[in-house]
């Protein structure tokens, strides 16, 4: 049928020289129909020619036409995931039409340390929050999907709090930070008279931020402080007395034996967006793991104190120390979990063999593990909240009190008259081979508006006063 096909593009000349006359209707029309899928420009020579009769046509300068289908619409088909860190998953996407001639994509993290992406496929590598947007390739079509990653081991099913409460103390503990108690709570779950009730969770957060002056919950990412020195950005960790309460970071569960579990690990993410705040907290009580968040705003009751008007008493001249051990035996408790200590600090004036002399002395009553029986440990040693020396544990200092007419747990005196009694504050110790101590102090007296503090370095007398 053809006499000559030169090939442009897909087709540039048909040379078509047949004898129509002869033809069948099905070829004249499938001649017709290949030049409706070309832009030709015919030339049509009619011959007739007596011996032959033919009709020649020519068909010039033959193009494919253009069929390009351009993409619409891109779309992830969920524009929300929630992956555990080291997760994988190529999230799937919808193109618009479904003939579109190319549907080429490009992903891309709005945070490579959290998610990464590649090729199709995306890698949860730490916990936070990302965008992932999806671009056709040479356009402008984007679509968004945000992925939240949880750290490994809690769920990818959140729960939700609907409330929120926050008490902001400023820095109650003269750590150095901002201190503040944060609960929020789900379901029908409500707090009073220091209790939570009711079917639902509750997360209680004790927070220790930055000093701002900012009487508010600070945005950051929190920790568990494993030092007790309340650093910036960590939450204490949860402590159990039994009857005697709670204290640190705790949950209530209304679904567990005993309701309430201590935090002993986890993390706490706090923003804000649009004033209002968006909390993610991951933390494990009790040996479940949760995963908790958060929308909305969080009303805070300021109990926080102005001591610029507190007096200061500065410790310098500390020469010398006893260190008395009173083992599991005291304040009428035996067999405890704890040893008790006394170490008294004075001036050069103080005779701690006799106990006769005039000046400065500091009686410091601390805890340790009863593994400790000669010499107590480093670390940093925290007055217990409770004024009635109900709480005690390991690294923790006995607030000062009387007991009658006696002066008793840690205080400062001048003259041997006991003075300020310690409500608040933190001891700092390191020992140097159980000789010699270094002792950093500094306390705060409420009831007389006082701070007392000061340092020591030197050796201890020992004394064993257990019997």
């Amino acid at each position: 049928m053809f006499d000559k096909i030169v090939g442009h593009k897909d087709i540039d000349k048909i040379i078509i020289r047949k004898n129509l006359l002869a033809m069948s209707p099905k070829v004249v029309n499938f001649i017709l129909n290949l030049t409706n899928n070309f832009k030709c420009y015919a030339t049509y020579q009619n011959c007739f020619v007596p011996a032959c009769g033919a009709l020649a046509l020519t068909f010039v300068s033959c193009e494919k036409e253009d069929k390009t289908i351009s993409v619409e619409k891109i779309a992830f088909n969920e524009t929300s995931l929630t992956l555990s860190v080291g997760q994988t998953l190529t999230p799937e996407l919808t193109i618009t039409p479904d003939d579109a001639t190319d549907k080429t994509y490009i992903l891309a993290s709005s945070d490579e340390a959290v998610v990464t992406v590649s090729g199709s496929e995306i890698k949860a590598v730490a916990a936070g929050d990302a965008v992932i947007t999806a671009t056709v390739q040479g356009g402008t079509l984007t679509s968004e999907c945000s992925v939240t990653v949880v750290p490994e081991g809690y769920p990818t099913e959140f729960t939700a709090f609907n409330s929120a409460k926050g008490f902001f103390y400023g820095d109650y503990y003269m750590a150095g930070t901002d201190n503040s108690w944060t609960y929020f709570t789900s379901g029908s779950v409500v707090f009073a008279d220091g209790a939570f009730s009711g079917n639902g969770t509750a997360l209680f957060l004790e927070l220790n931020a930055p000093k701002s002056g900012d009487k508010s919950v600070t945005a950051g990412s929190y920790s568990v402080d494993e030092s007790g020195e309340m650093p910036e950005y960590t939450f204490a960790k949860g402590e159990d007395f039994g009857t005697e309460g709670l204290q640190g970071t705790f949950v209530y569960d209304s679904e567990v034996e005993g309701n309430y579990l201590v935090v002993s690990e986890g993390a706490v993410s706090v923003k804000t967006v649009n004033s209002e705040y968006v909390v993610s907290a991951y933390v494990k009580a009790g040996g479940k793991a949760y995963s908790f968040t958060y929308s909305g705003s969080v009303p805070v009751e300021d109990y926080s104190k102005d001591y610029a008007n507190y007096k200061v008493v500065e410790m310098k001249n500390l020469s010398h120390g006893t260190l008395d051990y009173y083992g599991t035996k005291i304040y009428g408790k035996t067999g405890t979990d704890y040893s008790g200590w006394t170490i008294y600090l004075g001036d050069k004036t103080m005779d701690f063999e006799s106990y006769e002399g005039t000046g400065e002395m500091l009686m410091l009553d601390l805890n340790t593990a009863t593994s400790y029986t000669t010499a107590i440990p480093s670390g940093t040693y925290k007055v217990m909240y409770a004024a009635d020396n109900a709480h005690f544990q390991p690294f923790t200092v006995v607030p000062g009190f009387t007991e009658g007419s006696a002066p008793l747990g840690t205080w400062y005196a001048l003259d041997w008259e006991p003075v300020y009694a310690a409500n608040v504050g933190l001891v700092r110790i390191t020992n140097e081979n159980d000789k010699i101590y270094t002792i950093d102090f500094k306390f705060r007296d409420d009831n007389n508006e006082t701070f007392f503090q000061g340092s020591y370095k030197g050796e201890l007398t020992y004394g064993d006063y257990s019997e």
